[in-house]
């Protein structure tokens, strides 16, 4: 682990402040496993202003002051698309007193990508390195001192799960805001650079810091509707979005490249150039060599559709099938009860009370509790393909077929999610990016049967197709 120097000196430097600090990363990073070792129970859960996104807050002691943590949305990238990833672009933008970066450790080049786009903020900064124990166990070495003085912030070495690193975190995150803000050390090649520069002088910075940072250049740079409608409503803001033009119009014409394109490869090109540097043992060639030769069978152009047909067969016969077991269990269980408790008045006794036992509660609350079974075993299911990774292969291989419905490949899984209860698979569209997509599959999902929907159909049937 990185070690820093003892927290009390710096915070003593930082009395009576409340130190606001919002972790970021791409999702599966182990945000959330961090900031529960941050702040413990210490913790509120609410909505973000105007939109149903969770948002989590919580507090921990660095010496004599508060950590007030924010854990933000997952997100890939600070190009908003989704309800989750624009309030995690608004919050990096409204200049929190320190940003912790935290990335996966086993994906650094990919995750490194983020981060980049953030030092162009002008964030005061923290680097976590999260799963820092499956990285050294795949073979990977850095050298953080190294990486430390190219980047010019605080790097940190945390396992999230095991609260490993913590109190070096906490140290890192005092030591950044006691220090004087410094200069971004962000290389995304000559051309980008001086496209940077040209744009820069131009901007309205009179209108706040993050409309004077490079950000809001490389923004300007890739033509952004949201920020070219702010920008072009301040003053002096048409001069920034001319050269900002001039410079896309060079770009593309040097390059041969379309300006996306382009400034995603600087952002690469800058994860790269960063990990040559400090990484002395790079993670095994065949360290993820197994995944990618399940990969290669498991969404298979041909095969894939096969294996996700049985996968889905399996999830579904160990739902119902299985679940019959447990629900003769409930049955049984139920219509003991009912026995005992009717035992407690002589045979056909026309008690009120004994009604309302035996026909309304014990009767009603069985009728509901024994599709229990099948709702636990869905679940635990979908729970198992998640964190095997195979739901994100299924979105894959069901993309072309929701396509045809004019759904994304993601919609298939609140729609799955559906056949066990229907309110769990509405909050599962939130993860979809379109908001169109998210409105037409939550009108279609109430067409999915879950197990609360047979009674209805059990009463249904009979009214209308009696038998013959």
């Amino acid at each position: 682990m990185t070690r820093f120097a003892p927290i009390s000196p710096i915070a003593s430097q930082l009395a009576g402040r409340e130190i606001r600090v919002a972790l970021a990363g791409n999702p599966n990073c182990g945000k959330t496993s961090l900031f529960n070792a941050l702040t413990g129970a210490r913790q509120h859960v609410a909505n973000y202003a105007g939109v149903t996104v969770e948002r989590r807050s919580g507090s921990c002691a660095v010496g004599d002051n508060v950590l007030e943590v924010v854990d933000l949305p997952g997100t890939y990238s600070l190009s908003s698309y989704s309800p989750e990833e624009r309030v995690a672009q608004d919050e990096l933008t409204a200049a929190p007193d320190v940003v912790v970066v935290v990335v996966d450790s086993t994906q650094l080049q990919r995750h490194l990508v983020l981060l980049g786009q953030i030092m162009q903020t002008g964030a005061r900064l923290v680097l976590c390195l999260n799963m820092a124990d499956e990285a050294r166990s795949a073979g990977q070495k850095l050298e953080l001192p190294l990486m430390e003085k190219l980047l010019g912030f605080p790097v940190v070495e945390t396992v999230g799960h095991r609260a490993q690193g913590v109190a070096e975190l906490k140290a890192a995150i005092a030591r950044v805001v006691a220090a004087p803000p410094a200069a971004s050390r962000l290389v995304l090649g000559e051309l980008m650079d001086e496209a940077l520069a040209a744009i820069r002088p131009h901007l309205p910075s009179s209108s706040g810091p993050i409309f004077a940072s490079d950000w809001m250049a490389t923004r300007l740079l890739l033509d952004d509707p949201y920020y070219v409608g702010r920008v072009g409503d301040l003053a002096g803001g048409k001069d920034a979005l001319a050269q900002a033009r001039h410079q896309r119009e060079r770009l593309q014409s040097r390059t041969g490249l379309d300006i996306a394109v382009f400034v995603s490869g600087c952002y690469y090109g800058f994860a790269q150039g960063l990990l040559r540097e400090v990484c002395t043992q790079p993670c095994r060639p065949d360290a993820r060599q197994l995944t990618d030769r399940i990969d290669a069978v498991m969404v298979h152009r041909w095969l894939g559709l096969p294996i996700f047909a049985l996968v889905m067969y399996a999830i579904f016969w160990l739902t119902f099938k299985v679940g019959e077991i447990p629900m003769g269990w409930i049955e049984s269980g139920m219509h003991w009860l009912g026995t005992a408790v009717g035992g407690l008045w002589p045979v056909d006794s026309p008690s009120l009370l004994r009604s309302l036992l035996i026909d309304g509660v014990i009767g009603g609350v069985g009728g509901v509790i024994v599709f229990l079974p099948n709702i636990v075993l869905l679940f635990l299911g979908l729970a198992f393909l998640e964190d095997t990774g195979y739901m994100a292969r299924a979105a894959f291989l069901t993309d072309r077929l929701m396509h045809r419905f004019g759904l994304h490949g993601k919609s298939f899984i609140p729609m799955l999610s559906g056949f066990g209860c229907s309110v769990p698979g509405i909050l599962a569209t939130r993860t979809l990016e379109s908001h169109r997509d998210r409105i037409i599959t939550m009108l279609v999902l109430p067409l999915m049967s879950c197990g609360a929907r047979l009674t209805i159909w059990m009463l249904l049937i009979p009214a209308f197709f009696p038998p013959a």
